[in-house]
């Protein structure tokens, strides 16, 4: 790391009362200085969506972090993980662009096909994509989704933070990579669990059943469970390394679009 301080951005989707965004601000908090601006409530699954209403982009200031002495600023947002990104790049920090952008720590991994559901991912591909930051999005498995995450050792989460946003201000991103997606098993260390890069599945970590009990909400007879199909996640995927106990490092392409040979399409489209 250079000798300039850095300033980092810690966000989440959890809300800002969550276990989680404490880990990943103690985390970052080894790194340089710390502007923490996350959704003032909790806001999963809402991808990189924005929100709109009279209230949005409101935000207060609050003390949750002050025992960190490296935290200038923390606010709560009303609003989605991305605008909780983009309010306070273009609002409080006003022109001073942040090093690194750091979302997490989620409850709950987030892997495979249903990446684009999180909004642990979502904050991170708003910074690089509007703002060109680099990205640092880590979330950690849980036995339940909708718990409180007393299970998980957030302490370790934090070092896993630390060591992840610490390699990036170090070493940045390659052009056509936008952030870094890191899963973390429950039980692992930094110190003694392996690492491996991994590619984002095919395969989604979770599906719909009918509801017997845990609906997702008052108004839908549907609840989810791990996807029981483990034959189908691949070797080197992001499901299949959590599932085996190892931290899931994927670094994630900004570019959407292939260049995979199609042969019936290029002549559809006369080529």
């Amino acid at each position: 790391m250079s000798q300039h301080k850095p300033l980092i951005l810690v966000s989440n989707d959890d809300g800002i009362d969550a276990p989680g965004l404490y880990a990943a601000v103690k985390g970052a908090s080894a790194l340089g200085t710390v502007v923490v601006s996350a959704p003032a409530h909790q806001q999963s699954g809402v991808g990189r969506g924005l929100q709109r209403g009279p209230d949005v982009g409101t935000t207060q200031v609050t003390n949750r972090f002050e025992q960190f002495d490296k935290v200038e600023r923390a606010q709560a947002v009303i609003g989605s993980p991305a605008q909780a990104v983009h309010v306070a790049i273009l609002g409080y920090l006003k022109g001073r662009m942040p090093d690194l952008v750091i979302t997490g720590v989620n409850l709950g991994y987030n892997v495979g096909s249903g990446i684009p559901a999180s909004g642990t991912v979502g904050a991170a591909q708003e910074a690089w994509s509007l703002f060109g930051i680099p990205a640092l999005a880590v979330s950690s498995q849980t036995l339940d989704h909708f718990g409180d995450g007393s299970e998980i050792d957030w302490d370790a989460c934090a070092e896993v933070v630390a060591h992840w946003g610490a390699f990036i201000l170090e070493h940045g991103l390659p052009e056509q990579v936008a952030l870094l997606n890191v899963n973390i098993p429950i039980g692992a260390t930094l110190s003694t669990t392996p690492m491996r890069r991994t590619i984002v599945s095919y395969e989604c970590d979770w599906k719909y059943v009918d509801a017997n009990g845990g609906r997702i909400s008052p108004a839908t007879d549907l609840r989810i469970i791990d996807n029981p199909h483990e034959e189908r996640f691949e070797p080197d995927s992001d499901i299949r390394a959590v599932r085996d106990g190892v931290i899931s490092v994927s670094p994630l392409r900004a570019q959407l679009a292939t260049r995979s040979a199609w042969d019936v399409f290029d002549r559809a489209i006369g080529h």
